[in-house]
């Protein structure tokens, strides 16, 4: 097989490089069960609103522009990256300062969920700046690789959400995540490969 050819198996979307106006784009659809990715275009000067909804909980991560996210009659400006969620039930508006890009992800939650989520100690809405996340290590990434911890998995059932970064040459070593689904959100400022099953995806 040659080195670029990409099994079927292993699904990859490119978003174009620019978008207009007010739109949703579905991002790989189905590929995880539960799990409804999109990435959302908002305009300066228009807002968006998100029904809250108990049937899923809405997770927003800020790519580029700036907005005020406001839920619970609380209101949070972020410039650039940061993470964003309210309880299901919570309704969510955006209002863009300037052209935004954001990743929408509906998280679908049970009963049990939602129970499990009543329980949580943390308080909500969650709102954190990127770069104000918690950094950590893991054996396999070398000591210039950047883990940051978005969503740490006790805070909403069945999902964890991280990011892992570096500058100029750097190689995280191979290792499996036998009891996860994973997607993959890669920045336009990326320059790198990922290795799935010894196949090479730029």
């Amino acid at each position: 097989m040659p080195a670029r050819e990409i099994p079927s198996y292993i699904k990859m979307e490119t978003l174009p490089a620019h978008m207009t106006g007010n739109c949703r784009i579905p991002l790989l659809p189905g590929e995880i069960p539960g799990a409804a990715v999109s990435c959302l275009h908002l305009p300066s000067g228009e807002t968006i609103s998100i029904k809250g909804q108990n049937e899923h909980i809405c997770i927003l991560f800020l790519c580029s522009g700036s907005v005020t996210f406001e839920a619970e009659h609380k209101t949070f400006s972020y410039h650039e990256r940061a993470l964003f969620t309210a309880k299901p039930q919570s309704d969510i508006l955006i209002s863009a300062h300037s052209d935004a890009i954001l990743l929408e992800i509906c998280w679908d939650m049970s009963e049990n969920d939602l129970k499990d989520l009543e329980k949580s100690t943390t308080e909500f809405p969650i709102s954190l700046a990127y770069a104000d996340a918690e950094q950590y290590r893991d054996f396999f990434k070398s000591e210039t690789t950047i883990s940051r911890a978005l969503l740490k998995q006790s805070v909403i059932p069945r999902f964890a959400m991280g990011s892992v970064e570096a500058n100029g040459d750097d190689l995280v070593g191979q290792h499996a995540h036998p009891l996860l689904d994973q997607f993959f959100f890669s920045f336009p400022e990326n320059d790198m490969n990922l290795l799935i099953d010894c196949h090479i995806c730029p």
